[in-house]
């Protein structure tokens, strides 16, 4: 991501082969469309790019120092900023470089024909897939050390069948049993989702049933703190605005598609 941000930003300043960076901001908006529903599926597709900023959560017992809330709170902040940062040079470039039409008709294939038009088709055929697949190991890796706890969590409270099987952290300290759920969940997904429109299927199949888990999430937090009022507030504990504010995002994108 950096370096397509850094990319964009040497096309902009015309230190690249192309010749008019400006020349597609120019009636940027022609041609879109009003539609809530285009709008919220597109929203659901930008809430997916960032679902991942919960995942240092499930992992917040490896946190060390004397305050480990303000390290949590700080280093979400920076991230988020960080990764909205190169998101939006991510996409300025994308409209530096290749015609809106190309966009348009691109599918996925938006970074394929950025790193054509820039570095030609060696690089766009060859390089490109490479670069994804090590974004993708990045993010499998990730996801796997958050996951994998949580499905231990889960089934130390007795809510999966053979809890001790998928509670143990042996061998090497590594909760296996959840590590190999993960892999069959992942491998009939791959087997099972048809091939031409599987990101889209995948990304919706995903989307919408975390977003129904997240609005009653915010609803079992109010429930919690009601019934355990009497008791020290927690140390992570977030404000009821930003709850509110978090709910009515998860209930527009809900909603809107419909």
């Amino acid at each position: 991501m950096a370096f397509m941000a850094v990319t964009g930003v040497a096309v902009l300043l015309r230190l690249t082969p192309i010749t008019d960076p400006y020349g597609n901001f120019h009636n940027l908006f022609e041609g879109t469309t009003t539609s809530m529903n285009a709008l919220a599926t597109a929203l659901v597709k930008v809430n997916h790019t960032f679902s991942g900023w919960n995942g240092a959560y499930s992992v917040l017992g490896e946190v060390k120092g004397p305050n480990p809330v303000g390290t949590a709170r700080k280093s979400s902040i920076i991230a988020l900023t960080l990764i909205s940062a190169l998101f939006m040079l991510i996409n300025v470039a994308y409209v530096a470089v290749v015609p809106p039409d190309d966009i348009k008709n691109s599918g996925q294939l938006i970074a394929a024909l950025f790193f054509q038009r820039l570095f030609g088709p060696l690089v766009g055929i060859k390089i490109l897939p490479l670069l994804v697949a090590c974004s993708c190991f990045g993010n499998i890796a990730a996801v796997a050390i958050g996951q994998t706890r949580v499905i231990r969590e889960v089934a130390r409270q007795g809510f999966l069948p053979f809890p001790s099987f998928f509670s143990s952290t042996q061998p090497f300290g590594t909760p296996l049993g959840a590590v190999l759920l993960m892999i069959g969940m992942t491998s009939l997904v791959v087997l099972a989702v048809p091939a031409k429109d599987a990101f889209n299927f995948i990304l919706d199949l995903v989307s919408y049933p975390r977003l129904i888990f997240q609005s009653a999430l915010c609803v079992g937090v109010w429930l919690l703190r009601k019934r355990r009022s009497g008791e020290p507030p927690s140390m992570f504990q977030a404000r009821n605005s930003t709850i509110v504010v978090y709910l009515l995002s998860c209930i527009f994108l809900l909603v809107l598609p419909w």
